[in-house]
């Protein structure tokens, strides 16, 4: 028997059908009790996998009451058949608003970015992903369409112990590059979704395209095919910030913690917050503070890491495909695939900022021998713009936004406009120490790290276009990195070369010699 508030078929009035899928369709309504307009959504489950993904979506629904978040009401069975109810957006979805073909201003663009970004955040702080971000998925509602994510039917709850699904979904213009490589489904493929969903929003088109499904994929895995820029009619932040999220390898890709304190989005999402947190769930009153108090909104182990970061083994192989830049921040810094035969890799500045000192991956280690690292400064400014600094930085340091190579005891700097050698140290009577040459964009720079096994023998030494530099240093930590700085936009480091080597080159009696304990 009906108990007196259970939902049937028969307490709506089906206005229009609005589509069809596998499973069902889904269809207006409105709820003869209380006038209101929904979406009425079938199920019509044939097996028991599709009984038990019905299921699954109506669990994720009732976790994730949000503000940007289509609104779940209720959920009833009615013959074989399940129906879940859930808010009528009527403004339709962004696919909607791309298909007006309107160019939009920069603020309507942040506005939508900063909700989809609360909406996604909360479901991630819920290890909750919803694996097919684009614009249909998107809705808008009320006169100042205001964001709904929608259609939850491929997602998934993410066991605490499991870092990625492995389940090949989504529709082809929006499946991020590691789905592709190795059907791995990450935290950081919602941000490449919500990237190419703002892509097409601003350009009127998807980021990558082509005459079949495999077509775009293959393009979404190259490393060569880039999107065509984005208009600059719109500011030159968000289109970085659009950039950062669509970086091909995911453990550069901006991530949501670095997102939501962004310059235009970070305004907008303390404000949302702010108006929520009175009427907000336990859950969602967590994450809100958060956000208020600029803290990290996902827990460490959802935080993407770069392969990178293991401590290497002295026995290890330093292998070259695996060096890279280790970027804090990807709007500032862009890392691009070396050519063959030219360089392994190449750290380029997007943006002029000081005081960004970026590592190098591997580390170096205790016992390795006799490690090399050829690398070359590059400008495209036609005049001479100087921040060249070259570095061996302690691994144990941990980086700060503002950091320079020969700052404190963890580092020592190489300049190239002044060939000042920095090591600033408390009991370090001189601070900018004179005596290695100076050395220019398109100069080659080697630094030769003999890492014995005993600290006391040692020894960094630097070399510019294949000449011995007479300022050294001993006594290096047990695990170091190599580090650089820039400051301008256009400036670029290349890591000609990083390789163990078997016996030393450096020349013991060349004149004004000098070693410095580190």
């Amino acid at each position: 028997m009906t108990q007196p508030n259970q939902l049937t078929l028969n307490s709506f009035e089906i206005i229009r059908r609005l589509g069809e899928s596998a499973v069902g369709g889904s269809y207006l309504a409105r709820n003869n009790l209380t006038g209101q307009q929904v979406i009425l959504k079938k199920y019509e489950p044939r097996d028991e996998r599709s009984f038990l993904n019905a299921h699954r979506e109506i669990e994720i629904r009732r976790r994730i009451q949000f503000k940007f978040i289509e609104q779940y009401i209720d959920s009833f069975t009615e013959g074989d058949n399940i129906y879940i109810v859930t808010e009528y957006c009527d403004k339709g979805s962004l696919e909607d608003m791309i298909k007006m073909h309107r160019e939009r201003r920069t603020h309507e663009a942040y506005t939508i970015l900063s909700q989809i970004i609360l909406g996604v955040g909360y479901l991630h702080s819920l290890r909750i992903c919803h694996r097919d971000l684009k614009p249909s998925n998107i809705l808008l509602t009320g006169e100042n369409n205001e964001v709904r994510i929608g259609n939850f039917e491929i997602s998934n709850i993410l066991d605490p112990q499991q870092d990625f699904l492995s389940t090949m979904v989504g529709t082809p213009q929006y499946v991020s590059p590691e789905m592709l490589r190795s059907r791995q489904f990450k935290f950081g493929s919602e941000i490449w979704g919500i990237g190419v969903t703002i892509y097409e929003l601003l350009t009127l088109r998807p980021p990558f395209t082509g005459r079949s499904a495999q077509d775009i994929w293959n393009n979404i895995r190259s490393d060569s095919v880039q999107p065509t820029p984005i208009p600059d009619i719109y500011s030159v932040p968000l289109r970085d910030t659009v950039n950062a999220m669509l970086i091909k390898d995911e453990t550069l890709r901006i991530p949501l913690n670095k997102l939501v304190k962004i310059p235009g989005i970070k305004e907008r999402v303390k404000s949302h917050a702010g108006q929520l947190l009175a009427t907000a769930n336990d859950n969602a009153r967590i994450f809100l503070n958060h956000i208020l108090n600029d803290e990290d909104i996902l827990p460490p182990d959802q935080i993407q890491r770069a392969p990178g970061h293991a401590t290497r083994q002295a026995n290890d192989p330093i292998e070259p495909e695996r060096v890279s830049f280790e970027i804090l921040d990807p709007l500032i810094f862009r890392q691009q695939q070396g050519e063959q035969n030219a360089h392994l890799v190449q750290l380029v500045q997007l943006q002029d900022k000081g005081s960004q000192t970026v590592t190098v991956a591997p580390e170096v280690v205790s016992g390795d021998g006799t490690v090399r690292v050829q690398l070359k400064f590059e400008d495209q400014a036609p005049r001479d713009r100087g921040y060249r600094w070259v570095g061996v930085i302690d691994a144990d340091h941990e980086m700060t936004d503002k950091y320079y190579p020969g700052q404190d005891g963890d580092s020592v700097g190489y300049c190239g406009r002044d060939g000042s050698v920095v090591h600033n140290t408390q009991s370090q009577a001189e601070k900018y120490i004179d005596g290695n040459s100076v050395y220019q964009d398109g100069d080659t720079i080697v630094l030769e790290i003999n890492m014995t096994s005993e600290r006391e023998t040692r020894k960094l030494t630097f070399f510019v276009n294949g000449r011995q530099q007479p300022i050294s240093f001993i006594g290096l930590p047990d695990r170091v990195k190599i580090c650089v700085q820039r400051r301008y936009q256009n400036q670029s480091v290349k890591i000609i070369s990083f390789e163990k080597v078997p016996t030393p080159t450096i020349v013991a009696d060349i004149p004004e010699a000098r070693s410095i304990q580190w």
